[in-house]
C-alpha cells in the first residue's frame, strides 16, 4: 500500500467535512512510503487517529509527518489540544475511561487506536504532557 495517496484522500476528508478542521501534511523527503497493510484497514487506523485529534483539540489544527527512519515508516500526528495527565496515561487505554475533564468523551479510543495499529503491524507510541499536545506515532515496515 501507497501511504501518500491515503494520507491525501484523509487531508481532503477532512476540510470538507462541516465539523472537521486543517490537517496539515508534511512529507520530509521524496520517498513513496510502500508499506505491507491491507489498504482498508491503514485508512481506517489512520483516520480514526487524526479524528481523535479533532476531537481532544477542539478542532485545531492537526499536524500529520511521515517520514523514513532506517527501514521504518514513521507516522506522526499531533495536535495542539490539552494533552494527556500522566496521572491517568495507562487509565487511557482502558475501555469506556474518562478523564474528569473529558467526561463528555467516553470510549475505546485510545484502546481501539492501538489495535488498529497491531491490525497492520505497525507499532503504536503515545507523547503527551498536559498542556502541549498530544503526538500518536505509528511505525511499519517499509
Amino acid at each position: 500500500t501507497i501511504v501518500k495517496p491515503t494520507i491525501a484522500g484523509l487531508q481532503k476528508e477532512w476540510s470538507d467535512k462541516p465539523d472537521g478542521g486543517h490537517l496539515q501534511v508534511n512529507f520530509t523527503e521524496d520517498h513513496l512510503f510502500i508499506v505491507q497493510a491491507n489498504p482498508t484497514l491503514l485508512f481506517i487506523a489512520i483516520n480514526n487517529i487524526i479524528g481523535n485529534a479533532f476531537k481532544f483539540s477542539n478542532r485545531q489544527d492537526v499536524f500529520c509527518h511521515l517520514s523514513a527512519q532506517q527501514d521504518q515508516l514513521c507516522l506522526k500526528v499531533s495536535d495542539s489540544g490539552p494533552g494527556i495527565n500522566p496521572a491517568i496515561r495507562q487509565e487511557i487505554f482502558k475501555p469506556f475511561f474518562s478523564s474528569a475533564e473529558q467526561e463528555s468523551h467516553k470510549g475505546n479510543g485510545m484502546g481501539n487506536m492501538e489495535k488498529r495499529a497491531a491490525n497492520i503491524g505497525a507499532a503504536f507510541r503515545l507523547q503527551a504532557a498536559p498542556g502541549k499536545g498530544t503526538s500518536i506515532s505509528i511505525l511499519m515496515a517499509l
